[in-house]
């Protein structure tokens, strides 16, 4: 039996004034994909890629929201699928057959879910994915032993994170941003080296973002 919804949904990518909310149906599920309530849903500088239509591809019906939280109430089959039956999720909608987080009923492959603790709201739980991200950075800055980070998008909350971790284990790092207004907002949170990213001849200036940081660290690049 088929499920409807209702969902955000960009009649014409690349035009965000065609964003609105509209029913959809949910009339197949593919087989390792699952069907979530979504209870919450989180913002990530991918979903501008999603509605701009240069993420890679575009979800069904034109659907956005990359990640959320919610609870699995359909499987279309399969061993994983049928195991998240009922079960509190994180989610990332995943592949052309999904249907993004921003929706009342998400659709998305069951190798994208992963359960979570009855004490983890699902606030919390809605950026999961993004926190991972984090750890996995991390993992591979203290594994190298490295002195100092590089990063550029430095704004998002990703790099935000990685400055707040870089901080309390004592490692320094230079952020490249977007715009000038983001350069007091990581300062507040205790990044030191913080930089606009310039654009000569439609290439990134980094020699006129980095400064004399690459003397400083004694950097190679």
């Amino acid at each position: 039996m088929s499920e409807r919804t209702r969902a955000a949904i960009i009649d014409q990518v690349g035009n965000i004034n065609t964003l609105g909310v509209k029913d959809i149906e949910i009339s197949r599920i593919p087989e390792n994909f699952v069907v979530i309530r979504t209870e919450f849903a989180s913002i990530s500088p991918g979903d501008e890629l999603l509605y701009k239509g240069t993420f890679g591809y575009n979800f069904q019906s034109n659907t956005i929201g990359l990640q959320g939280s919610g609870t699995v109430i359909k499987s279309g089959g399969s061993v994983l699928a049928n195991s998240l039956l009922n079960k509190r999720v994180a989610f990332m909608s995943f592949g052309h057959d999904a249907i993004g987080s921003f929706s009342e009923l998400a659709l998305t492959d069951a190798n994208f879910v992963l359960p979570i603790r009855d004490d983890l709201s699902f606030e919390d739980a809605a950026s999961a994915f993004t926190a991972l991200t984090v750890e996995y950075i991390m993992s591979k800055i203290r594994r190298g032993n490295h002195r100092a980070v590089i990063q550029n998008a430095a704004a998002s909350s990703i790099g935000k994170a990685v400055i707040k971790y870089c901080n309390y284990y004592g490692i320094e790092t230079i952020n490249i941003v977007r715009r000038d207004d983001q350069i007091e907002i990581l300062r507040s949170i205790g990044a030191e080296n913080v930089s606009v990213q310039l654009k000569l001849g439609g290439k990134i200036g980094w020699d006129n973002c980095l400064g004399n940081w690459r003397q400083q660290l004694h950097l190679m690049l």
